[in-house]
């Protein structure tokens, strides 16, 4: 049929490395010899960096990082492009790197997050520029946010304990999640008010408090991030949708 473009979703997927290796060296051959387009889809990045010449990383549907394959796996912007290469297995089984998997559940591509659809998973979330949170801060605030939305076992079991008192139960809570930061202000009348939501029984509450207040004040959830950077390896443009760059971009 001589094509010219070739769609190939996921082609290597259910094969061992030594047929994988055959297939995906064959590729190259009809490509060089043909002169063909792939578009290559795939999980596995390795495979992506040993066939693509350009990679787009996507998530819930949507593009988010976009770049030459070396200025990609070198330096990534957007930070669910950063997890996916953390999650790439070492081939040195003396490797001792600890890998950092991403917390919750990728949400519905049919009610997607506002914003930034990667907010609700994200590491990097950016801190609402009203509360003056030290890193610390915002860390144990994010954690406590989370924990409460996906019912942590430490928030079943301070909402089931009906023997303690709640003074207890609340100040356990403050120790899981605020050991070593003392949140202060508007913030800490709000995470007070939320530990006692969940102490009382009432998580719901403490979870609308707590993403109104936090998560969806971040500019990460009022606007939608498209960035146009300036690559560092050479070649097109870096596409990476994530505010942390809205201070870099063209």
């Amino acid at each position: 049929m001589n094509p010219d473009f070739i769609v190939c979703d996921e082609p290597t997927s259910a094969l061992d490395a030594s047929i994988q290796a055959q297939v995906l060296n064959t590729m190259n051959e009809l490509q060089d010899e043909f002169g063909l387009t792939y578009l290559f889809i795939s999980h596995d990045l390795s495979v992506i960096r040993y066939i693509a010449d350009r990679v787009a990383v996507m998530y819930l549907g949507e593009i988010v990082e976009l770049a030459e394959k070396e200025e990609l796996f070198e330096n990534p912007k957007h930070p669910y492009t950063d997890a996916l290469l953390s999650a790439i297995p070492a081939p040195d089984p003396r490797a001792t790197e600890t890998r950092a998997p991403l917390e919750g559940d990728v949400p519905s591509p049919i009610d997607p997050p506002s914003g930034c659809r990667f907010r609700t998973r994200c590491p990097e979330l950016i801190a609402p520029p009203e509360y003056d949170f030290s890193e610390a801060e915002w860390d144990a605030v994010r954690a406590f946010t989370r924990a409460v939305d996906r019912r942590a076992p430490a928030i079943d079991a301070a909402e089931a304990d009906e023997e303690r008192d709640a003074g207890t139960l609340r100040r356990e809570l403050r120790m899981t999640y605020f050991e070593d930061v003392d949140v202060g202000g508007e913030a800490g009348e709000v995470v007070d008010e939320a530990i006692a939501a969940v102490v009382d029984g009432d998580p719901e509450t403490a979870d609308a408090l707590l993403q109104e207040a936090f998560a969806e004040r971040s500019i990460c959830a009022r606007e939608v991030p498209n960035y146009v950077l300036e690559p560092e390896l050479g070649g097109s443009v870096h596409v990476a949708d994530c505010h942390l760059h809205r201070g870099d971009a063209d």
